[in-house]
């Protein structure tokens, strides 16, 4: 079933609801105004509403928000150029709710001419405003500018300390991410097997790295969740550098890491960190 507005071709602006209890999918058409169709954008929780934002085609850069109850889209911002203060307009990144709730944070992904970004960005649910996060630090400490990486949020509490002090005060939250994957090449693909582990405060800029165990080959078109301190990254597609003795390029592997010695007790563990960065503010 499609939208009355929409005409016939490959992208989509449908909405469906799947029922875990009754197993069934529902399709879901809202009032009013909507978001165009789109694919390889990104989608998040926070608090009571499902927020998109970018993807492709023509890369956009706005950002709705979904309201659960009502069933109702909002605009929250249009395409905010870099020139303005935003990222512009991406796509083939990925995305995870902070941990406070208070907006969503974007890393990586690409512009239509095909540069990959390495930046990580933090839009404000509140303010509807963007907000960018520094990189800076030694060569190799923190990832390189990639698209069609996945990511995953951490369930994580306490403070994180860097050679400077605490990256989190009393009152604040640090949002903690897993990211597996992608391509580090466009237009042609170059698979990754890297892992990081992100540590992020929005409100100060703040951000620790960490490299994590590589994933048995590189892929991307996969998906990662996070689940009691264990990452599962399940299907993905090879690139050909990456394929060696694999019969096909889909997967359906289900791998698992565990978290545990990067995540238990990481007031005191932080100081083992081994590539740990504290980001400089951004102007």
């Amino acid at each position: 079933m499609r939208s009355p507005e929409v005409s016939t071709g490959y992208d989509m602006d449908e909405l469906y609801m799947f029922d875990i209890k009754s197993h069934s999918w529902e399709f879901v058409l809202p009032k009013g105004q909507r978001p165009a169709a789109r694919y390889l954008h990104s989608a998040v929780v926070v608090g009571d509403s499902m927020v998109i934002f970018g993807g492709n085609d023509k890369a956009s850069g706005d950002v709705w928000s979904l309201n659960f109850a009502t069933r109702r889209w909002k605009l929250l911002s249009k395409v905010v150029p870099m020139n303005k203060g935003g990222p512009g307009s991406i796509f083939a990144h990925s995305a995870v709710a902070t941990a406070d709730d208070s907006g969503f944070l974007v890393f990586g992904g690409q512009y239509v001419d095909d540069n990959l970004i390495d930046d990580i960005w933090y839009f404000n649910i509140d303010k509807r405003k963007w907000r960018k996060m520094a990189v800076s630090g030694p060569k190799n400490s923190k990832p390189a500018p990639r698209s069609f990486q996945e990511m995953a949020a951490v369930l994580w509490h306490g403070h994180v300390h860097s050679e400077s002090g605490n990256i989190t005060k009393v009152g604040e939250q640090a949002t903690v991410a897993v990211f597996t994957g992608g391509s580090t090449r466009s237009p042609l693909l170059l698979c990754t097997a890297e892992t990081w582990l992100m540590i992020v405060n929005p409100h100060t800029r703040q951000q620790v790295w960490e490299r994590l165990p590589d994933l048995p080959y590189g892929i991307y078109y996969h998906k990662v969740v996070v689940h009691d301190n264990f990452a599962y990254v399940t299907g993905g597609h090879l690139c050909s550098e990456t394929k060696g003795d694999m019969p096909n390029y889909y997967l359906n592997h289900v791998l698992r890491l565990n978290l545990s010695p990067w995540l238990d007790n990481r007031t005191s563990t932080t100081q083992k960190l081994h590539h740990r960065i504290e980001l400089k503010h951004a102007a």
